[in-house]
């Protein structure tokens, strides 16, 4: 596959698969990444994560643990673990949720909150770690919806680094938001945070 990006495999059973995305690369390339590697075996996403987060994946390898994981999910028994950095000219310390509601925009292809036409979301934040006005935080939430993770931070007076949708004048071009780890029934995936994470505010 000399053409194609190489997934780390981070664990596998005969009915699912778990691969670590890195940031920038997107579901389709980790199916076709599969396609190549297991051309016998037909595989299902269980959720989603967009282009500009690194995280584990998972992937169904039987339409039995494809009904299985997805009911499972759609269900409220995945915990998606995020880990961030974010600026904000507040000073936050208290954990606390943030319940806004989530729409699509079909024309300016993005979400939006909206009580009226959204979705239930819900995410738990709590800071880990402070050099004002850059926060470090973790994120929590037991269903993912697209941009999520923005549209919470950025209503919560918390703007992650890099977020396009909620430019800063430094100079950071991708999104300083990862997918730490996620729990499903009998199982947890986890990736490594980068060596400079805990000092990434130093860099800037």
């Amino acid at each position: 596959m000399p053409n194609s990006p190489i997934f780390e495999v981070l664990s596998e059973t005969p009915e699912w698969i778990g691969i670590a995305k890195p940031s920038g690369q997107s579901i389709d390339a980790v199916k076709d990444f599969l396609k190549k590697a297991y051309p016998e075996q037909k595989f299902a996403c269980v959720y989603q994560l967009e282009n500009a987060i690194a995280g584990p994946v998972l992937f169904a390898k039987t339409l039995e643990a494809r009904n299985t994981l997805k009911n499972a999910y759609g269900s409220y028994q995945f915990s998606f673990i995020f880990d961030g950095w974010g600026v904000s000219e507040k000073t936050l310390s208290e954990p606390w949720d943030c319940d806004l509601s989530i729409a699509w925009d079909e024309r300016k292809n993005r979400a939006f909150p909206s009580k009226k036409h959204g979705k239930k979301s819900l995410t738990h934040f709590e800071i880990l770690s402070a050099i004002h006005p850059f926060y470090r935080f973790s994120a929590q939430t037991t269903y993912l919806r697209t941009q999520q993770l923005q549209i919470h931070t950025h209503f919560s007076h918390l703007d992650i680094l890099g977020d396009p949708l909620a430019p800063t004048t430094l100079p950071v071009t991708n999104l300083q938001l990862i997918m730490r780890s996620v729990s499903f029934p009998s199982s947890t995936l986890s990736i490594p945070l980068p060596a400079s994470w805990d000092t990434l505010p130093q860099t800037l």
